[in-house]
């Protein structure tokens, strides 16, 4: 409350006792009210305390006059009691003020450091599912089939060439007259699949299991089987000119009549392989080698 507010709260205290006699003394009560008023002014200093302080004093009837006393003092029976406080009541809340205008968009703060690696995702759920469906003649040429669920699907004279197979489940598909030329069928699972007329020249098949398949007159022109699994299979006929045949599983299998010439078998294993007229890597025929084989 300012010094204005007290002031005025102060005279408005003060005047309902008054009332009566500003009609008999205008003179002297308008005295008191400057002297109340200058008391008013001189005690403003103190409005920050905030216990408010009541004044009390006495009010001649008759001549007006006017002395303080305290909270315990009475008056005269011809004076008026008075009384009224330093602080007056808190005023209504005011309206609120209409909202400030937005302010500028402040500059980008600088990059934060980079969080923690967050934990491993869950395992895949491999590749697209077409495991015995009939494809016969379907064009899946540089198709990417990764991981693709293959097993038990008729592929026959389907075209695959440049397709990615990685790592495809093929056990048991049919992959007779398939063109499989430049396709990937890295770690691919073939076991017992029938690619007997198959064409899988230059295509790479490094790790791949071909146990128990049907390769029978197939074409593995410059093909990469380095590491692959052809335990049990049967290549008869097979072309496998230029072939990468290093570090590859052959035992048990069939290589009646297969032309192998400038094939690589460095550290391939023949165990019980059989041979019989088949064309050496150096051209020779292994029927000409005691016993039967390639050296």
């Amino acid at each position: 409350m300012n010094h204005w507010q007290c002031w005025k709260h102060g005279l408005g205290r003060i005047f309902a006792p008054l009332e009566a006699l500003m009609e008999r003394r205008p003179s002297k009560i308008m005295a008191v009210v400057g002297a109340l008023a200058l008391g008013l002014l001189l005690t403003s200093g103190a409005h920050a305390d905030p216990t408010p302080v009541t004044y009390y004093a006495c009010v001649n009837l008759s001549s007006g006059t006017i002395h303080m006393i305290s909270a315990t003092d009475t008056c005269k029976g011809t004076e008026q009691e008075i009384s009224w406080n330093q602080i007056g009541p808190q005023g209504p809340a005011g309206q609120q003020g209409p909202a400030g205008a937005t302010g500028q968009t402040g500059p980008q703060g600088t990059q934060g450091p980079a969080g923690p690696q967050g934990p491993q995702g869950p395992a895949g759920t491999g590749g697209v599912d077409l495991h015995g469906q009939n494809l016969s003649g379907r064009d899946f040429s540089n198709q990417d089939l990764i991981g693709a669920d293959l097993s038990g699907a008729t592929l026959t004279s389907a075209n695959l060439s440049g397709a990615n197979l990685h790592g495809a489940n093929l056990v048991d598909a049919n992959l007779s007259g398939a063109n499989l030329t430049g396709a990937s069928l890295l770690g691919a699972n073939l076991v017992n699949a029938n690619l007997s007329g198959a064409n899988l020249s230059n295509a790479a098949l490094d790790g791949a299991n071909l146990s128990l398949a049907g390769l029978t007159n197939a074409i593995l022109i410059n093909t990469i089987l380095s590491g692959a699994d052809l335990v049990s299979s049967n290549l008869t006929g097979a072309d496998l000119v230029g072939a990468d045949l290093v570090g590859t599983i052959l035992t048990n299998s069939l290589l009646g009549g297969a032309n192998l010439t400038s094939a690589n078998l460095k550290a391939a294993t023949l165990t019980n392989t059989f041979f019989n007229n088949t064309t050496c890597p150096d051209g020779s025929n292994s029927d000409s080698h005691t016993p039967d084989g390639c050296p």
